[in-house]
């Protein structure tokens, strides 16, 4: 285009200057508004640009001035958080191609400025994401898999008797446990619940009355409505008795936890010093290789890789096929690999994964768009 042609378009240059490059954050002083300008080859001075100034503002674009900061425009079409809802619905979108998608995105993100377009990550944190499978994604199949009785069938079924805890028992009520019929060591927990636990290891020195107490405490608990977990919803309170697992080593039982994504493990975290106040969370990649990552816990630099690790990885596949994301806990005890839970949406989609950067990397594993989605 000859210059003489530029010259004439320099009020929409001059607009699309300011969309692109301010915002109420950003500014531009009249000496980088006629840089930018002459980049394009559109020669301006200081006189011609308040006149063109005052002409966009006639015609509706609001631009804001300061005689310190510059010039910045504040009205858009669109604000920043319609933006972001647009992206997150071509994003989520099951009918739009990747390549598409990947397009659009980039069209709406010039409906914002270069800075705020920066601050739109397209692909979402791992914590963002099991928010969204906790709202949207619907199986029957994971109700069963939450109940800590139930899933006991899944887990035959799937990979064998071999790999279940014992079970002493299983009660619709506190008041149905026949105490005296424990043996001297166990641990008693919630059917629907997580984390939830009452542990005996010996009975001499037991306090029946609190642990009752605690269960107690724990029947009054709801996933399903504190923290919106859609598989917890009508799975009953019962109380489910098993065998008290214990270490192999002198420390306490460690408990590793499999992150699953449409049947593969990807990461996990290992859990030790379970039931003390210094409990730590060490995450690694399905290789062993430690991962910088913290979540909520310090760190336990001591970790050995487990004996039977490449066994856990298999036994998390087969568990973790059905989902599109699944957790698999298992434990180790000398020379055998234990079930523990199936979780499907880690502290409830609510303690983010830090460094920051390492929950946006994790959330790549969780591809929403490959989910049909299951009401």
């Amino acid at each position: 285009m000859a210059k003489s042609e530029k010259q004439k378009l320099k009020l929409l240059y001059l607009k699309d200057i300011l969309m692109e490059k301010t915002d109420e954050e950003h500014y531009l002083k009249m000496e980088e508004i006629i840089k930018l300008l002459s980049e394009k080859e559109i020669a301006a001075e200081r006189k011609s640009i308040y006149n063109d100034i005052e002409m966009l503002r006639k015609y509706g674009v609001d631009i804001d001035s300061s005689r310190r900061s510059g010039y910045r425009i504040l009205g858009r079409d669109f604000e920043t958080a319609e933006v972001k809802a647009l992206i997150d619905a071509v994003q989520y979108s099951r009918f739009i191609s990747r390549k598409k998608t990947r397009e659009l995105i980039e069209k709406l993100k010039g409906l914002v400025s270069e800075y705020e377009a920066k601050s739109m990550r397209v692909n979402k944190a791992l914590t963002e994401k099991i928010n969204w499978y906790k709202l949207y994604y619907r199986d029957p199949l994971m109700r069963k898999c939450v109940d800590k009785y139930e899933v006991r069938q899944y887990v035959r079924e799937s990979i064998g008797d071999a790999y279940l805890n014992e079970c002493f028992g299983v009660w619709n009520s506190i008041d149905e446990i026949d105490y005296d019929a424990l043996p001297n060591q166990f641990v008693l927990k919630p059917t629907n619940g997580s984390g939830d636990i009452v542990i005996c290891k010996n009975k001499s020195n037991f306090n029946w009355e609190e642990a009752k107490k605690t269960l107690t405490k724990y029947s009054k608990r709801s996933f399903a409505t504190k923290t919106k977990e859609w598989a917890y919803y009508d799975v009953p309170f019962r109380i489910i008795g098993e065998r008290l697992i214990k270490s192999s080593d002198e420390n306490q039982i460690k408990d590793y936890k499999f992150f699953c994504f449409n049947g593969e493990p990807e990461f996990l975290f290992v859990a030790s010093d379970r039931g003390t106040e210094h409990l730590k969370f060490d995450f690694f990649d399905k290789k062993w290789n430690r991962l910088p990552i913290t979540n909520a816990h310090e760190h336990n630099m001591t970790l050995n890789k487990p004996q039977y690790f490449n066994e856990m990885l298999e036994i998390a596949r087969k568990l973790s096929k059905p989902f599109p994301h699944v957790r698999v806990d298992l434990y180790e005890e000398e020379n055998k690999v234990f079930f523990g839970e199936l979780t499907f949406y880690h502290f409830g989609g609510f303690t983010k994964f830090e460094p920051d950067e390492w929950d946006y990397k994790l959330g790549e594993y969780f591809d929403l768009k490959s989910i049909q989605k299951k009401h």
